[in-house]
């Protein structure tokens, strides 16, 4: 038996790229609308 983790099951947390990726936005947009600092148009 190994003792190895299965690789499907490490996860890692998603980074702020990621979450802009995803939502086609820039990593600068996306870390605007976690931190409330700037209202972001809905449209975005």
């Amino acid at each position: 038996m190994s003792s190895d983790p299965d690789p499907s099951a490490v996860r890692r947390r998603a980074t702020i790229a990621d979450v802009a990726r995803a939502a086609g936005v820039s990593p600068s947009t996306a870390s605007v609308v976690f931190s409330g600092k700037a209202p972001v148009a809905d449209a975005t």
